[in-house]
């Protein structure tokens, strides 16, 4: 309760992301529907017992669905996450420390970051072709140059200040001097942008699978599933309010666990 009154955006939204998390993983166990067995005498049946969620215009269950859609969706994100802090910091920490370098990197990256991200990542997705690994590096290249600027503005701030120096007195090497100095001080503006980051991947692959381009029939996507409910909503509006409540509820928690990481790591912001 004491963290809950202090910290209430990082308990709120942990406890969401933790929600959705444990209903992906364990969804082999929470359901004994195949996701993509077709069925058709259950067609459009609405919530019951037997279909907690109903079932689309398949039969097939929704509730599974959306469990492993939402599985696809935790893994593409965190996927993203990590392609886009290692480009990121490996970028930023390059082109702050260097200036020479950040006058070239950084013309390239204002160019890519004049394009809307989720264009550049439907744009990828189409040129390159469908599947998660196609998704991951798409939108993970949409999403690195707003971590590499972030990494970049740290990096230029602390290699101004006193200690900096003095490990350049003591003869240490730029790498040192990166890795060992500068990097630590990056870490809590990583983290909380990180969270973002998921967000937004979680975000752009169920537009992309909503545009389709992103995970193809008849595996489950959040996205997807909302899709294909759009001739069906009049009659069997379930079809789509579930999928599309799981990605709000997806969102929600990991744009609240990054406020509230950023109180907590940083409390003068």
């Amino acid at each position: 309760m004491k963290m809950l009154r202090l910290h209430p955006y990082l308990v709120v939204g942990g406890a969401l992301v933790l929600f959705i998390a444990v209903l992906a993983i364990f969804a082999p166990i929470l359901s004994t529907y195949e996701a993509t067995a077709i069925r058709p005498r259950d067609r459009l049946q609405a919530p019951s017992r037997t279909h907690i969620m109903g079932t689309d215009e398949f039969g097939r269950d929704v509730f599974t669905r959306v469990l492993y859609g939402a599985r696809s969706s935790l893994r593409i994100g965190f996927a993203v996450v990590i392609l886009t802090v290692v480009s990121g910091i490996s970028v930023g920490l390059l082109s702050g420390f260097y200036p020479g370098i950040d006058r070239v990197i950084m013309r390239v990256l204002d160019g890519w970051m004049a394009f809307p991200e989720i264009i550049l990542a439907v744009t990828l997705a189409a040129i390159w072709g469908s599947g998660q690994s196609v998704l991951i590096f798409a939108i993970s290249f949409a999403y690195f140059p707003r971590m590499a600027r972030i990494v970049r503005s740290i990096v230029i701030n602390v290699k101004q200040l006193g200690f900096i120096e003095a490990a350049r007195a003591t003869g240490a090497k730029d790498v040192h001097i990166l890795l060992r100095h500068i990097l630590p001080n990056c870490i809590p503006s990583i983290i909380v942008q990180a969270t973002f980051s998921f967000a937004a991947a979680i975000l752009a692959e169920a537009a992309l699978s909503f545009l389709g381009v992103g995970i193809q029939a008849p595996m489950p996507s959040l996205g997807g599933m909302v899709s294909d409910a759009r001739n069906y909503l009049p009659i069997a509006p379930w079809i789509g309010l579930y999928p599309g409540f799981f990605i709000v509820l997806s969102v929600l928690g990991l744009n609240l666990l990054g406020d509230g990481l950023r109180d907590l790591l940083d409390p003068q912001v």
